[in-house]
């Protein structure tokens, strides 16, 4: 029976979508600009390559934190940094 409460997520995997001998991956850094609850940084390790994720809301970035350092390797390094917006837009045209 499906658990309706459950909030852990699983991924499957990934898999070439061609048959061709590209050689070895080369070592990337991924940028995701929607990070959410941080499923990018957890495939990124496991593929052995490192993530930029940049989110806004705190609770997803702190959610992302948890799940990195819980399926995390031993060495992985999670570096969270919350930025602050320091312009206030202008409210007549809502521009900064």
């Amino acid at each position: 029976m499906l658990d309706k409460f459950n909030t852990e997520t699983k991924t499957i995997g990934w898999q070439p979508s061609c048959g061709c001998d590209a050689g070895d991956p080369v070592r990337a850094t991924v940028l995701d600009p929607f990070f959410g609850a941080g499923t990018t940084g957890i495939i990124t390790d496991r593929l052995n390559r490192d993530c930029i994720g940049i989110e806004l809301s705190e609770p997803y970035l702190l959610m992302a934190k948890k799940r990195l350092r819980k399926v995390g390797g031993l060495f992985s390094k999670v570096v969270i940094s919350m930025a602050r917006p320091t312009l206030k837009p202008d409210i007549a045209t809502g521009v900064g």
